[in-house]
């Protein structure tokens, strides 16, 4: 097994010998990751390989059996609701189907959170709103209801709503999926250049190596369950793994 050496890095998000099984179907065996703190991290892999599970963790959606999730310093397993929300409330998410409400303007879904989890104006909401609207470039589709919008534009519009809290970390399911190669590219730099421009953290869940490529700082390759290799774009093109040799093949 292959596996770079974490050193110090400071963590947006660290998992420690996190294990999942549901009935007899081991889904995570002994997760040991990094996540560092300004940094895109993909997590890569196959349909099936665990990935989706792995973010659920990280989301506190679903408690480790066994070993440890912290997330922005935050032990999961042992938070409280007070605590628990007060670190979601840190993070953004980005659903692979956008999970957009269609019944209203999108407009009005970014301002969804703001309005749940603020005490705020609403005149200052709605300048947030208009702002983050500005960082995606969908100013122009601000009252358009998202069955009005192109793949591409709903992504966005999804994007403007993950950022609406100001989130330190920011967790990506498989942005691209359902995209056109020139769209895909498109969200792929709009995802780097706010990582820079914010200075966020981001966890990015995928099996597009083209898209890692455009975005990764460190790669993860999750293969059924296990993480068997991480590293850099270039380390990964590098390994002699025959499961990544595989792999990377495979998505050329």
């Amino acid at each position: 097994m292959s596996k770079q050496v974490e050193g110090e890095r400071k963590a947006a998000a660290r998992i420690e010998q996190l294990s999942a099984r549901f009935g007899e179907v081991e889904v995570l065996s002994e997760i040991e990751a990094t996540f560092a703190q300004g940094e895109i991290s993909v997590v890569l892999g196959a349909s099936g390989s665990g990935k989706t599970t792995l973010l659920r963790h990280v989301l506190g959606l679903l408690p480790p059996q066994s070993g440890r999730v912290e997330v922005l310093g935050t032990d999961l397993a042992k938070a409280d609701e007070r605590e628990l929300e007060s670190v979601r409330r840190k993070m953004g998410v980005l659903f692979q189907q956008g999970a957009l409400l269609n019944s209203v303007s999108v407009f009005d879904n970014v301002r969804v959170p703001l309005e749940q989890h603020t005490d705020l104006p609403a005149a200052i909401i709605d300048s947030i709103v208009r702002t983050k609207l500005a960082l995606v470039g969908l100013e122009s589709a601000a009252h358009s209801h998202p069955d009005e919008l192109s793949g591409g534009m709903r992504k966005r519009a999804a994007l403007a709503r993950a950022l609406a809290l100001d989130p330190q970390l920011l967790l990506c399911d498989e942005p691209s999926s359902g995209l056109d190669p020139l769209t895909a590219r498109a969200l792929d730099e709009l995802l780097r250049s706010l990582q820079r421009q914010l200075g966020m953290s981001m966890i990015v869940i995928s099996h597009d190596m083209a898209g890692v490529r455009r975005t990764a700082d460190r790669v993860f390759f999750l293969h059924h369950g296990s993480i068997i290799f991480s590293g850099t774009v270039e380390e990964a093109d590098a390994s002699d793994l025959s499961e990544m040799h595989t792999f990377l093949t495979a998505a050329v």
